[in-house]
């Protein structure tokens, strides 16, 4: 049925295009997974009379995401239905774009102000620099080096809605990446994402970064961009069949050593709350772990209690978590919807070591349990 609907519409003159181009775009991209190599001319003039239309604008209001804006604009329709041919024609790395599709990708990179198919391009960033690296490099990549531009900050925000990358695709990306992730003004919707993906390099990619760089953006970013970074490092004790404690000795903690940086100003609420994530989630590493981030963390509303609680941590470590519960607990931060569960870790406490009541600080911890 597809297929004969656009064995018709092939036939209409441009100006019809002109009139149901958004339509047009999302049909293509309907049939982009139906017709088969050797139907490709077929399709490429469907695409390329739709690409022509002069109606490519929004069909609702945009959004504050660019990736959400080119899925429903005709440029990022054509752009991943370009995609889909591309896939088609089964592409060897370095061997470059085929022929059969590269007039998609070369209209689509051709007018500046239409940059929104680009957007839809970059999320196959890493896919599309091993078939095309030097096409990829003067198209995509080149653009994302214009941090400063409407565009370079749109294709940041969709390449970071899932970042792939190796080492040669990072040293091109390398200088706008650091820029990026350190420094706050750029409105990125994904910067969350990048500056995961920044540990993530660190941490995969030893070689990638020099010491200097990292102590750069762990000096340079914001108390926000700290804490997001702990996130990343937090992933690390995800894979529940890995040992977390020699995670903690061979990665996390090495990293926090070399690179974390000391100053009080950038020790804050955002990143002890992030730390106590950390401790949470550090499973048989916690002994160690709360041994090094003690310094870091600052008094808290009690948000992590519940975790911490039902972790197990105080009935296994209640000296390291009486130690815990000293630095974040404060009777003005605290909630008071989380009291109940300070007492709740207290009562562990005392079941698992019965003279840690004796303690000043046990004592301090119950009153305020208790007000």
């Amino acid at each position: 049925m597809n297929r004969h609907v656009a064995s018709i519409i092939a036939l209409e003159p441009d100006d019809f295009f002109d009139e149901v181009g958004l339509a047009a775009a999302t049909f293509i991209l309907r049939l982009a997974d139906e017709y088969s190599t050797d139907q490709e001319s077929t399709f490429e003039n469907l695409w390329l009379k739709t690409w022509r239309s002069k109606r490519c604008q929004f069909e609702t209001n945009q959004m504050d995401d660019p990736l959400t804006n080119a899925l429903n604009h005709l440029d990022g329709k054509l752009a991943e239905a370009a995609l889909k041919r591309l896939q088609k024609h089964k592409p060897v790395a370095g061997d470059g774009i085929p022929r059969e599709v590269k007039s998609y990708f070369d209209a689509i990179v051709w007018k500046t102000e239409r940059h929104l198919g680009r957007v839809m391009l970059v999320t196959q960033l890493h896919y599309l620099f091993i078939i095309d690296r030097d096409w990829t490099l003067k198209h995509l990549i080149n653009p994302l080096h214009n941090v400063k531009s409407i565009e370079g900050v749109d294709l940041w925000s969709a390449f970071g809605w899932s970042p792939r990358l190796d080492w040669e695709l990072f040293r091109t990306l390398k200088s706008p990446f650091l820029n990026i992730i350190s420094n706050s003004d750029h409105n990125i919707t994904t910067i969350k994402r990048l500056r995961r993906l920044f540990v993530a390099v660190c941490m995969d990619m030893p070689k990638a970064l020099p010491e200097k760089e990292i102590l750069k953006v762990s000096r340079e970013i914001s108390h926000q961009g700290l804490a997001t970074l702990i996130q990343g490092l937090t992933r690390r004790f995800e894979d529940k069949s890995k040992d977390r404690k020699r995670i903690w000795k061979e990665n996390i903690h090495p990293w926090l050593h070399d690179f974390w940086p000391k100053a009080s100003s950038l020790n804050t609420s955002k990143t002890s709350e992030a730390f106590l994530s950390m401790l949470v989630n550090s499973g048989d590493a916690f002994p160690d772990a709360a041994k090094w981030l003690i310094e870091y963390l600052r008094p808290s509303k009690g948000n992590s209690l519940y975790d911490l609680k039902r972790n197990g941590y105080a009935k296994k470590y209640p000296v390291e978590m009486l130690e815990i519960l000293d630095k974040i607990i404060d009777d003005s931060t605290l909630d008071t919807y989380n009291r109940s569960h300070l007492k709740c870790l207290l009562d562990e406490l005392i079941a698992s070591k019965r003279d840690i009541s004796n303690s000043q600080i046990y004592q301090r911890l119950y009153r305020i349990s208790s007000s």
